[in-house]
């Protein structure tokens, strides 16, 4: 079993126009991610999401792709936009994976 639970440093949001977005994705968040990329892939309401799934650019840098319904966008977004630090999981056997805040106090504001 192989996995990677690393810390995003930044990323970047694509909103698709047009009736089918980009490849049936309505929206990507890419998530820069030590010596990799993560590709946050949303999928409109009523489609079939395919699995995730993991490749390896030409450069020799990872490449991960996970695939959420785009009633999850709203959520992905407001952790990146309000939580720090965010970490980013990911499970190369069971293709698990999940973006999570670190544990923090009940009630803690952000400054």
């Amino acid at each position: 079993m192989a996995h990677i639970f690393v810390e995003v440093s930044n990323y970047q949001v694509v909103c698709y126009g047009g009736p089918d977005g980009n490849g049936g994705v309505d929206a990507t968040v890419a998530l820069g991610i030590p010596n990799a990329w993560a590709f946050l892939r949303f999928y409109p309401e009523g489609s079939t999401v395919p699995p995730n799934y993991v490749s390896t650019h030409g450069s020799g840098q990872k490449l991960y792709y996970v695939n959420y319904r785009y009633a999850q966008f709203g959520n992905v977004i407001d952790l990146l936009r309000n939580e720090k630090p965010i970490r980013f999981f990911f499970r190369d056997d069971t293709m698990a994976a999940y973006i999570t805040t670190s544990k923090e106090p009940v009630g803690e504001e952000e400054e």
